[in-house]
């Protein structure tokens, strides 16, 4: 699998055989067209299909984006000793899954309540 960037038009390859798409948001599965995926060898499933990195153990697996569900899929990859990379269209911004013992989703809507939009953004930016 080959990345191009849209910045400098420089190419990576990946070298794997299984490739987890992480486009959509919760369930609604959104599959990109990747060019030559056709050609790709390995396995290819969409974030929603996937059940537990278990079967990927010792495996190099390819995640496209950096959604929760991108996320999610590669923490539970390097749980069970599997091998993600991870493919992003531009730089992305990570928070933690919980702040303070709440999710951080529900940490920046009780943010809300007291603080101003622009107040919040810059704590999540």
């Amino acid at each position: 699998m080959k990345t191009v960037s849209k910045i400098n038009g420089s190419e990576v390859e990946y070298i794997c055989q299984w490739l987890v798409v992480a486009f959509g948001e919760n369930v609604n599965r959104n599959m990109p067209e990747i060019n030559k995926l056709k050609d790709f060898g390995g396995e290819v499933m969409h974030a929603c299909d996937y059940k537990s990195g278990k079967n990927f153990r010792g495996e190099k697996v390819l995640i496209v984006r950096c959604g929760n569900s991108g996320m999610e899929v590669s923490l539970d990859l390097c749980n069970h000793d599997a091998k993600p990379s991870m493919v992003v269209r531009s730089s992305v911004h990570v928070l933690p899954r919980e702040v303070f013992g709440k999710l951080s989703f529900e940490f920046a809507m009780l943010m809300l309540k007291w603080l101003p939009l622009r107040t919040t953004k810059v704590y999540f930016r």
